[in-house]
């Protein structure tokens, strides 16, 4: 994992505006930095640069969900032929990004459409009801983080007064 960097000065102002900034020389346009509500902090990735440029990055909903940013110690370092290319990198990333929780979301589906399949499997194969509960939260623990688990049926046939313990899991160990 990368170092974190605070939420503040140029990139807040992106995602506060979630909109595209440029500055040429960020000191001569010192009124404009201030009018935005930018303060600028030291430990921001070029905060103290004279060029600054960002864009925001945005989901598939248009939501702002990042910043990219480009920034020279020289004024004018940077041209709107780099903010072209900026923005179109942005949007690939934010593509990727989309993409990749997609494909995250798949694979959980399919994950628990697996642990279904199995869980049907292995409830016409037996007819012992404790192997069948058991199973079911074993393959229940494939799918969703927990830390104990119960199944508990009416005792005494159908009184609902008293709840009878029958599988318990804890930390994935099944105990009938």
């Amino acid at each position: 994992e990368r170092e974190s960097a605070p939420v503040c000065g140029f990139n807040a102002a992106v995602l506060r505006h979630g909109q595209v900034l440029h500055f040429d020389d960020t000191e001569a346009e010192g009124e404009r930095v201030m009018a935005l509500g930018i303060e600028i902090d030291e430990r921001e990735p070029g905060g103290q640069s004279r060029c600054w440029m960002g864009v925001p990055l945005r989901d598939h909903d248009r939501q702002t969900i990042g910043v990219m940013c480009l920034h020279s110690d020289a004024p004018h370092g940077l041209d709107e032929g780099d903010l072209a290319l900026l923005t179109t990198v942005s949007a690939l990333i934010a593509l990727a990004l989309d993409n990749s929780l997609l494909l995250a979301a798949e694979q959980h589906r399919h994950r628990i459409a697996s642990t279904l399949m199995e869980v049907g499997q292995v409830v016409n194969s037996t007819l012992h009801y404790e192997e069948v509960l058991a199973s079911i939260l074993e393959q229940l623990a494939r799918v969703v983080d927990f830390d104990g688990a119960a199944i508990m049926l009416p005792r005494d046939g159908g009184t609902q007064n008293f709840l009878r313990m029958v599988v318990r899991a804890v930390r994935g160990i099944t105990e009938i």
